[in-house]
């Protein structure tokens, strides 16, 4: 009956079990696998290993036949025996069996065993049950005659363990046996587990031990089930953001077809203009001659430099205070001398590249 404890840490565990007639009948049942519960334990189809057989209650009667059995409700123990799984192969039941009745022996006597199972078909392979009746030699005046006790030996561990007469005291005195059998018998790094901080048995059941482990698969799918939520409302909220900024990035795209779309008109417009320009420039050389232009262009730059040497100009172009030129007058060579300038680029551009003129409202003679 494979069982085990929260707090054995990788020292293993044992425990006692105290047998009546029937429960003897149900561990018999439950080894041979005829009760529910044991056939719900079946992972696998191999046979238990046993030095004994699994008929119980035969064995348990040859076991005690001739011997004083005091009238108890207690027949029989049961000693549940888990061995370290993270330092013991589970695949060795020979050896697993074979220390488990070292121990017992040990403890109860060599002829305390009358029956020993290692199941093989269950998850768990790291647990030994051990069956036993144990005999001690009663002498009275009259007579010496073997009898059976379930209660001495455990006293006796108590007292060598410093423990309480308890049936507690006697479970703890058993676990220290059984982690200094394993330390020094065995020769494994065992550590014990943590002292139990509530009284009562901390023991389980092997369906009670798998529903608690799976009530941690299911806080820890319920932990994995939350993370993995939160992380898609985190996408889905990196989703929206990059949804709104693809829609803002629709609209710049729109926003700049359309100035695409009004840059293309005004260019169109001025390639217009520009041909016009030219058509008029074409007219322009008839009613007003070319050499005309060359001699005011002349008469400008002469006047410019001449201006320049008496001081009217500065470095810049710029007409100085020493012109004593009216604002007026100051604004007529400007407009004469840019109306030269546009008269000039008109005739002399040939080229097909597109161009406008600049407004350039400062004093300065062009």
């Amino acid at each position: 009956m494979g069982v085990g404890s929260p707090v054995s840490g990788v020292a293993g565990a044992v425990r006692i079990q105290r047998l009546s007639g029937v429960a003897l009948s149900a561990a018999e049942a439950h080894g041979k696998r005829l009760d529910a519960t044991g056939r719900g334990r079946v992972v696998r189809e191999e046979k238990p290993l046993s030095t004994t057989g699994l008929d119980l209650n035969a064995l348990y009667d040859g076991h005690v036949e001739g011997a004083k059995v005091q009238k108890s409700a207690t027949k029989a123990l049961h000693m549940v025996m888990q061995f370290p799984a993270d330092l013991v192969d589970g695949d060795d039941a020979e050896l697993m069996l074979a220390h488990a009745r070292t121990f017992a022996e040990e403890i109860f006597g060599t002829s305390a065993i009358f029956a020993d199972r290692v199941d093989r078909d269950e998850k768990s392979r790291h647990v030994v049950d051990l069956f036993i009746a144990p005999k001690y030699e009663k002498k009275t005046k009259r007579q010496v005659q073997t009898a059976i006790s379930t209660s001495r030996d455990l006293k006796a561990l108590a007292a060598r363990y410093d423990r309480a007469p308890t049936l507690r005291g006697q479970g703890q005195a058993l676990q220290d046996a059984w982690y200094e059998y394993l330390r020094d018998r065995l020769r494994l790094e065992v550590k014990r587990g943590e002292p139990k901080k509530q009284p009562g048995s901390d023991w389980k059941s092997a369906e009670e031990l798998e529903a608690d482990r799976l009530k941690r698969e299911m806080q820890k799918l319920e932990e994995e089930r939350k993370a993995v939520q939160d992380k898609m409302e985190e996408l889905n909220s990196k989703s929206i953001q990059i949804d709104r900024r693809r829609i803002s990035l629709e609209w710049s795209i729109e926003s700049f077809k359309d100035e695409q779309k009004e840059f293309i008109k005004k260019r169109k417009e001025l390639t217009e203009l520009v041909k016009s320009a030219r058509i008029a420039a074409k007219s322009l050389t008839e009613i007003f001659p070319y050499d005309l232009l060359k001699s005011f262009q002349l008469l400008r730059d002469v006047a410019r430099k001449a201006f320049r040497e008496i001081g009217w100009l500065n470095n810049d172009d710029r007409f100085t205070e020493k012109s004593k030129l009216s604002k007026d007058q100051i604004n007529e060579l400007i407009k004469a001398s840019e109306t030269i300038s546009h008269l000039s680029n008109i005739l002399d551009n040939e080229s097909d590249n597109e161009y406008y003129y600049e407004d350039d409202s400062s004093v300065k003679l062009s």
